[in-house]
């Protein structure tokens, strides 16, 4: 049986529209999504990023055309996601998360316990 993944439950019929890539990105099944990030944000946002990026939110780091490794799977009915940035000065940056579909047909990303 082809379960439907997180994202097109959240979609319903509007998931058909999605390009293949984008259906495969947001599939049901273990995966695993190789390529490139650049990160941009204005100098003020700086110190937000940080304390976020302290509580295991978002990457509080710029960078262009950075190395990136995003890895999905699901237990249950929760979708489990481990970003990997690999900076060129061979430090790596984790941000993982995970995603529930709840009641109301919204599809929810907690990063940790308060965010």
């Amino acid at each position: 049986m082809n379960t439907p993944s997180l994202m097109q439950k959240a979609l319903s019929e509007q998931w058909h529209q999605l390009p293949p890539a984008l259906q495969a990105h947001y599939q049901h099944q273990t995966n695993t999504d190789v390529g490139n990030l650049s990160i941009e944000y204005p100098s003020h946002m700086q110190p937000y990023l940080s304390l976020l990026h302290a509580m295991g939110a978002l990457i509080n780091r710029r960078g262009k055309n950075i190395a990136t490794t995003v890895e999905k799977h699901t237990q249950g009915h929760i979708q489990h996601w481990k970003r990997s940035i690999f900076f060129s000065n061979n430090d790596i940056v984790y941000f993982k998360s995970f995603w529930v579909h709840d009641k109301n047909n919204e599809l929810i990303e907690y990063v940790n316990a308060f965010i």
